[in-house]
């Protein structure tokens, strides 16, 4: 959730300041992307159990 509320709140100020709509919508997803992308990389693919076979 904090992916999304910082970058989203930072397109709001970037909006404010240029007086356009667009930084915001950009921000919200980029940072929900960036966000997902982190806990991937944190947490991964789990591993298989030792005795498994593929």
């Amino acid at each position: 959730m904090a992916g999304p509320l910082l970058y989203g709140g930072l397109g709001w100020l970037a909006d404010h300041l240029v007086g356009r709509v667009l930084f915001l919508p950009l921000g919200i997803v980029g940072g929900l992307a960036l966000s997902i992308f982190i806990v991937y990389k944190r947490f991964g693919i789990p591993e298989r159990p030792s005795g498994h076979k593929n």
